[in-house]
């Protein structure tokens, strides 16, 4: 049997992530740690909780990848070649099993990494020049407001299918995320003359986000609304049990579509926000996002936003040739 062979490698040379996922990593393994946030803060990784394990899991499909193609605990930078990065590729999408955006995410990140061992000097070559990444458009499912209606008069019994059917439509209005809506409260409620508004930040990206509560949104504020103001307002169980929560609910209500929890966001940038006619910038700033592109992939056209935009170009024509002779332009036609 041949023997394992190790290799020890200067921190310096390595990039900076891996260097802090692997101290996390250990903090984790040996109890300094409880939690993976908590291991995260301690060793300076300021991005959100979602790309620390993003990275965790590119980190370790490296490990396994190197072992079992090489047999080996680690590669130099300098050994990477176009084979590895082929290879590495097939090993997350065919091996690993991950679906084309999964592998998309991983393979993104493994390039943002190969680019710091390239500006610190570590490697000379790009692998990934002329390399081809590609992702797969998905549709994001959301409601319409037909939808919305019959969800709204829904008589349910079930006081958990209440509170996760509210919370919900909140989140249809207001364009909070899961998350923000666990941590949620009065404290969040700021009052500007006549309106009310939600000023929070959003866990995922900490970006600063100012909502105004309008009718439904703020019916169901009422409802759960607690009386101290540090108290959360909605006591949700788990993301995933409120999807399973949801899957009854569509069923109660007549819509035989897969909806989720984050579903909810997907309507507020359409149906509530983007199809009556709101500036995509300013749906960008309500959701918290960081780069417009983001708005973008989220905020689908809806036919109803398509088929307002045609009739305000009809009435723009129509005006513009009012004193054209149609008949004279149909003859040269």
């Amino acid at each position: 049997m041949e023997k394992k062979k190790y290799f020890i490698v200067s921190a310096d040379a390595l990039p900076e992530v891996f260097v802090k996922v692997a101290e996390a990593k250990r903090m984790l393994q040996v109890g300094e740690a409880s939690t993976v946030g908590q291991a995260a803060a301690m060793v300076g990784i300021s991005r959100s909780k979602t790309t620390y394990y993003k990275y965790r899991c590119v980190y370790k499909h490296l490990e396994n990848y190197v072992n079992d193609k090489f047999n080996r605990k680690d590669l130099l930078f300098k050994e990477l070649d176009k084979e590895f990065l082929t290879g590495f590729h097939h090993y997350i999408a065919q091996e690993c099993g991950h679906k084309k955006n999964t592998t998309w995410i991983y393979m993104i990140a493994f390039k943002h990494i190969l680019m710091l061992a390239r500006s610190r000097g570590h490697m000379a070559k790009d692998l990934f020049a002329n390399y081809k990444l590609r992702s797969e458009f998905v549709a994001r499912n959301y409601l319409s407001m037909t939808e919305i209606r019959k969800l709204i008069r829904l008589d349910l019994d079930d006081m958990t299918l209440q509170l996760v059917r509210d919370a919900f439509l909140f989140s249809c209005f207001t364009g909070l995320s899961y998350i923000d809506l666990c941590t949620l409260t009065p404290q969040h409620i700021q009052q500007d003359g006549k309106q009310l508004w939600i000023s929070t930040t959003r866990r995922k990206t900490g970006s600063a986000v100012n909502v105004r509560i309008f009718a439904i949104p703020y019916t169901i504020l009422l409802k759960y609304k607690p009386m101290q103001r540090n108290a959360r307002i909605f006591r949700l169980p788990s993301n995933g049990w409120c999807n399973i929560c949801l899957e009854r609910i569509m069923s109660l209500a007549g819509i035989p579509r897969h909806i989720t929890f984050h579903s909810a966001r997907h309507t507020f940038a359409t149906t509530i926000t983007l199809s009556q006619g709101m500036a995509i910038e300013t749906i960008s700033k309500l959701l918290g996002h960081k780069n417009i592109r983001t708005t973008q992939i989220y905020a689908t056209i809806t036919h109803s936003k398509l088929d307002g935009d045609m009739e305000r170009l009809s009435k723009r024509l129509d005006t513009l040739y009012r004193d054209t002779d149609l008949e004279k332009v149909r003859e040269r036609l």
